[in-house]
């Protein structure tokens, strides 16, 4: 028993953070500058496009990097999972030549729609609370509590 409860609180307090951290990156865009820096490369001046952020709502712009990353699986894959990944994940992608195929690519990833997954119940968790299982897990250990008073009581 003393190991469950240890667990729960441990799992509440990683819910806790995950949650302070990862969800207003999940569930926002930080909104990329008016001039944004351009490479020179094969006769043409490259940058980021701002549209892309639209088309792709799970993609992430870093201005300081200057690079695109995947926020569902930068944010929520495991540091086991995230091991040798690359693009996306560990490092920016910033070679705007090849970004259409390099969004395709990584968009059929399974561990790409697993982390999809996951930041839609970190979103669903938050926005409504009541659907969180630690919500409804204290909600009934109360209301077996409030139901034990009542027959201490009469």
């Amino acid at each position: 028993m003393i190991l469950v409860t240890y667990w729960f609180q441990e799992s509440l307090l990683m819910n806790f953070v995950l949650q302070l951290t990862a969800f207003p990156l999940v569930n926002h865009h930080v909104q990329p500058p008016n001039v944004l820096p351009s490479r020179f490369s094969h006769g043409f001046n490259r940058r980021f496009q701002v549209s892309w952020l639209q088309k792709y709502s799970w993609l992430l712009y870093s201005v300081k990097l200057d690079g695109i990353f995947c926020g569902p699986c930068f944010l929520l894959l495991s540091s086991e999972k995230r091991k040798n990944k690359g693009q996306f994940v560990n490092k920016p992608f910033s070679n705007w030549i090849k970004i259409s195929s390099a969004l395709l690519e990584h968009s059929k990833l399974k561990y790409h729609h697993d982390c999809l997954q996951l930041a839609e119940a970190l979103r669903g968790s938050i926005l409504n609370p009541a659907s969180r299982v630690d919500v409804m897990i204290n909600n009934a250990l109360q209301l077996a509590i409030n139901k034990n008073r009542q027959c201490l009581c009469h």
